[in-house]
């Protein structure tokens, strides 16, 4: 995962360089955004991951899937909502049902019994 990262970021400023010259920040603005990035990660990220993490553990394997599904059913939307020129096709609205759908059927379902599981 280091490796894709690194090699995202190598890739994109040398694309972004030959759009728009390269203007280094101050040292002040790298420091503020900085520690910008470093409470939104303590606050939001961490908690987020360990909530996942922890969840993931809990969980069936099925249920993951279906939250994990939700989470890209919600930025789709959330963009869809922010950014106008951003609209959903009728497969993608098909597809967000879908994954509504198998979240509800998951969660109010039949239970399986407990002599078997």
């Amino acid at each position: 995962a280091f490796c894709q990262f690194l090699f995202s970021v190598v890739l994109v400023l040398a694309v972004g360089s030959m759009l728009h010259p390269l203007e280094v920040p101050s040292l002040s603005d790298i420091g503020n955004a900085g520690l910008i990035l470093a409470l939104v990660s303590i606050f939001m990220v961490l908690p987020a991951m360990y909530m996942l993490f922890w969840a993931s553990q809990i969980l069936s394997p099925g249920r993951v899937g279906l939250l994990m599904m939700s989470e890209a059913l919600v930025a789709v939307a959330t963009a869809s909502i922010f950014l106008p020129e951003e609209t959903m096709s009728a497969v993608q609205w098909v597809g967000a049902c879908m994954i509504i759908g198998s979240g509800c059927l998951e969660v109010l379902g039949k239970k399986p019994n407990a002599a078997y599981s």
